[in-house]
């Protein structure tokens, strides 16, 4: 893994700012891609570990939303790819 850099001491996130960014991630790779049903099962699997991650740092209600929205985001025709 020698493309990944350290992070400068400058700039320190918030666990809950890196979980949150990681989720989004998660919401534009099944929503603007060509995935296949495989690939939008393995991004609600790692929302799941995202979300385990961080700890209870989420109601139910929450929990219920992020997931409604990667569901949306995997039903989604993106014109990403699309010519």
């Amino acid at each position: 893994m020698s493309g990944l850099k350290e992070v400068p001491t400058d700039q320190v996130y918030e666990k809950e700012d890196v979980s949150l960014a990681a989720l989004q991630i998660v919401i534009d790779g099944v929503a603007c891609s060509e995935a296949t049903k495989l690939m939008r099962h393995a991004g609600v699997y790692i929302t799941g570990l995202i979300m385990a991650d961080m700890k209870g740092n989420l109601d139910a209600e929450k929990q219920k939303a992020i997931l409604s929205i990667i569901e949306m985001a995997s039903e989604a025709d993106s014109p990403c790819f699309k010519l």
